[in-house]
């Protein structure tokens, strides 16, 4: 500091500078002992998003993750892909979590499978009473068609995917490519070690034009048990719970249509993992699962069909939307134009 400014901050030029000195002094006593005070925070990254309590305080134990204030919301929504031929992670029923459409190149779905969503967020902010919601959608028909018709959990994924496809599938939750930012692996590893609440998926009372929804959802649950999803956090989950509505009454799915849900879940969390899966509708399988010929999710002409997120406690999340390629997704009951056999059963379909 030369000494011209420090005239400037005693404010009358030509006061001695060593009347200064003293002021400023005082200044930074001040500063050193407010700073003693203050809990001890271990930064492990230049620009980071949490910091982690390096000693005791009155707020946070020792060891402690917390968010810093203002950081942004960090949102990681992606899907599995199955059937990568290039890349981190590669063969049939390794699950590679991507946010781009599924299609023939990266996956091997057909009706009757269910696809995984993983959903993680960090940096979630205090809400009244510790209470959150998530909004979220699916596409239940497109064209008077069927896609999405309920969800179900990732166990029963894996065991959709060997009944029908024919192949185990290994999920790698917390797999290659996660993120950014680059330690959302690292998170991702410690919310499965931590807090979980398992959420029943509700009934839907819902009457398609092609019949009832609940049956077919009573004959999978026959198959693979009761349907729920899984929420894990950074702090204990006390209560949770899941709704559904539909975007048109019923026998009003002659064209596009959706499934809208709100999760809610009460905890001091600001780290959240959520599991789930979409259930691909079926055409015809021989079983009441089926909605009819060429109306199950391989059916659907023209684009892809979306799994979406809409809101976190009622506020923007940006555009959040997961896809798979209709045309892509094999179906029993149609002409592929060659036949194809089962895996493991050499049951031939056409």
């Amino acid at each position: 500091m030369n000494t011209k400014i420090l005239k400037t901050i005693a404010g009358r030029p030509g006061q001695s500078v060593l009347r200064v000195i003293p002021t400023i002094m005082i200044l930074c006593l001040v500063f050193v002992v407010a700073l003693a005070g203050a809990p001890r925070i271990a930064l492990a990254d230049p620009s980071p998003t949490s910091a982690t309590i390096a000693s005791d305080s009155p707020d946070y134990p020792p060891g402690a993750t917390v968010p810093l204030i203002g950081a942004p919301l960090v949102l990681d929504f992606k899907q599995c892909a199955q059937n990568e031929t290039s890349g981190p992670v590669t063969g049939l029923g390794n699950c590679h979590w991507v946010g781009s459409i599924l299609q023939s190149s990266n996956s091997k779905y057909i009706e009757g499978m269910s696809v995984p969503q993983r959903t993680i967020f960090t940096n979630i902010k205090a809400t009244s009473g510790d209470v959150h919601t998530l909004r979220f959608s699916h596409e239940n028909t497109k064209g008077g068609i069927h896609a999405y018709d309920f969800l179900t959990s990732y166990k029963q994924a894996q065991d959709t995917s060997l009944a029908v496809g024919g192949f185990a599938l290994s999920l790698n939750e917390c797999g290659q490519e996660i993120g950014p930012p680059a330690g959302l692996g690292v998170t991702c590893a410690a919310l499965h070690d931590g807090f979980t609440k398992v959420v029943e998926i509700p009934d839907d009372p819902f009457t398609s034009k092609d019949g009832s929804t609940q049956t077919r959802i009573d004959a999978f649950e026959g198959l693979y048990g009761n349907r729920t999803i899984k929420i894990y956090g950074n702090s204990d989950i006390a209560a949770a719970s899941l709704t559904l509505s539909h975007s048109v009454g019923s026998g009003g799915d002659t064209g596009d249509s959706d499934i809208n849900y709100i999760l809610t879940w009460t905890s001091a969390s600001t780290e959240i993992l959520i599991e789930m899966a979409g259930h691909l509708a079926v055409s015809v399988d021989g079983t009441p699962l089926s909605w009819g010929p060429r109306l199950g999710s391989g059916a659907i002409p023209g684009g892809p069909y979306h799994f979406k997120l809409r809101m976190l406690d009622e506020g923007a999340i940006g555009q959040q939307d997961n896809q798979i390629r209709s045309g892509d997704i094999i179906s029993p009951a149609r002409k592929e134009g060659m036949k194809f056999g089962d895996l493991d059963t050499g049951i031939q379909r056409y």
